[in-house]
């Protein structure tokens, strides 16, 4: 492989992370993942190896699932 790229972008509505509409959520409705491969593979292979990736991706299951999380106020 001679390079790998990401890019993402995603869908938020501002009404709900400046907290000016309590019916929206602050997070994002949407995100689009977008890979640029660069290699002497054919493209079934490379398509192989993203679902593969995306599959196993601790990222993308943490985009995926609701994880729980703390917040705490530390010195």
């Amino acid at each position: 492989m001679e390079s790998l790229e990401y890019s993402m972008d995603g869908d938020v509505d501002l009404h709900g992370f400046l907290n000016l509409s309590k019916e929206m959520r602050p997070g994002f409705q949407g995100i689009r993942v977008r890979a640029r491969v660069k290699a002497e593979a054919p493209g079934a292979k490379i398509q192989e190896l993203l679902e593969y990736a995306a599959k196993t991706s601790p990222v993308m299951d943490y985009l995926r699932n609701p994880v729980s999380v703390s917040v705490e106020l530390t010195e």
